[in-house]
Order: structure tokens, then C-alpha cells, then sequence
């Protein structure tokens, strides 16, 4: 029940706000001193002289959208030189099998399979020619002979 009463009171608030916004609206007048200045002018007097424009425009600049005609030019045969790759090297058998977390060095080993002889890893360590740049959860990056490869890690 107050809730309705609450909504009434509102709306009636509300309709006596607008009312008084409208009848302030319709009710205004305009005064003499507030009239528009395009309603006294009478056109261009003929007393008034017109000045000359003072601006002259020098158009001797080359016009931005026409190219000029530009000559044929004759295509030169380019000679191929052949890409010499990089040698290839013949990588071991590297199995990256996981990580183990040092506590007390806060550093990540790295569990790893080369040609068959496991072993656990830090980072920068080099054994046998490869060298461990990056260990990471899922994967590792290792370097042999100047060359650089990733290997994920296995699933069992």
C-alpha cells in the first residue's frame, strides 16, 4: 500500500515539473531589444563600396595527378647464385623426459635421454657437445655444434 501511494505522489511530482517547464515555454515573449538581427536587414546599401580581393593566386606548380610519361626501361637478366645451407648435423638420440624443482638452488633440472644414457641437467651446462640453453616445463632447448633445436617433452 505505500508503495502505491509513493508511485502516485511521484507521477504528480513529476506532471506539476513538466507543467511548469511548459507553461514557461508557451508563455514567452520576445522583447523589441532581443530580436533576431536578420529581421532588420534591408539588403546592401549602395553607399557601401566593395573592395578588391588583394589575393592572387600563382598556379605554376606541377599538377599532383598527372605523372609524367616515364621512359621504358629495359630489364637486366639477374644471375641466380645457388644457397649454400649450413652443413648438416647428425644430432643423438635426445629424450627430454621432465623437470625436477631445486629448492634450496631455486633452479629447474632438467631429466634428459642422450643416445640412451640418462642424465639430470641445469641450465648452461654442456655434456658430450651439447650444450642446455633453456629449460622450460614442457619443453627444453639445446645446442650442438653451433646449431640449435627444441625437444618437447615426452608422454607416456
Amino acid at each position: 500500500m505505500k508503495k502505491k501511494q509513493l508511485n502516485r505522489i511521484l507521477i504528480f511530482s513529476v506532471c506539476l515539473v513538466w507543467g511548469v517547464i511548459l507553461l514557461k515555454v508557451f508563455s514567452y515573449k520576445k522583447t523589441p531589444s532581443e530580436e533576431s538581427p536578420e529581421s532588420n536587414f534591408t539588403g546592401m546599401d549602395n553607399d557601401s563600396t566593395i573592395k578588391n580581393d588583394t589575393i592572387i593566386i600563382y598556379a605554376d606548380y606541377r599538377d599532383p595527378f598527372r605523372q609524367p610519361v616515364m621512359p621504358v626501361i629495359e630489364e637486366k637478366k639477374l644471375t641466380v647464385k645457388p644457397v649454400i645451407s649450413p652443413p648438416s648435423v647428425a644430432w643423438p638420440a635426445i629424450s627430454y623426459e621432465g623437470t625436477i624443482k631445486n629448492d634450496k638452488q631455486q633452479k629447474m633440472l632438467a631429466l634428459l635421454s642422450v643416445a640412451g644414457e640418462r642424465m639430470v641437467i641445469t641450465e648452461d651446462t654442456e655434456i658430450k657437445g651439447i650444450r642446455i640453453m633453456r629449460i622450460y616445463q614442457d619443453s627444453i632447448t639445446v645446442s650442438y655444434q653451433n646449431q640449435r633445436k627444441a625437444f618437447l617433452k615426452n608422454s607416456l
